[in-house]
């Protein structure tokens, strides 16, 4: 499972800045099936909350989803992506 380090600073205006984040491929079992997906976890956010996001068909990090988790990380919180 490898692990990406991730800095991000779009530059909006009126946004605290950003979190840098870690995302890290992760497998686990749910009623006798495999599940994989990515956790991007924020780095130094204190206690952050998760969201858990599941696409369905074929998500990978680099699609919708994944934009969507990077967002979330960036503003402090984790997410988790699995299909």
């Amino acid at each position: 499972m490898g692990v990406n380090h991730c800095a991000h600073s779009p530059g909006r205006v009126g946004r605290a800045m950003p979190f840098s984040f870690t995302t890290t491929r992760v497998e686990f079992p749910s009623r006798g099936v495999s599940c994989r997906g990515w956790f991007y976890q924020p780095d130094n956010a204190p206690l952050p909350g998760c969201v858990v996001m599941a696409h369905g068909f074929g998500a990978s990090p680099d699609g919708p989803l994944g934009q969507t988790a990077s967002r979330f990380a960036e503003a402090g919180l984790a997410a988790l992506i699995f299909d």
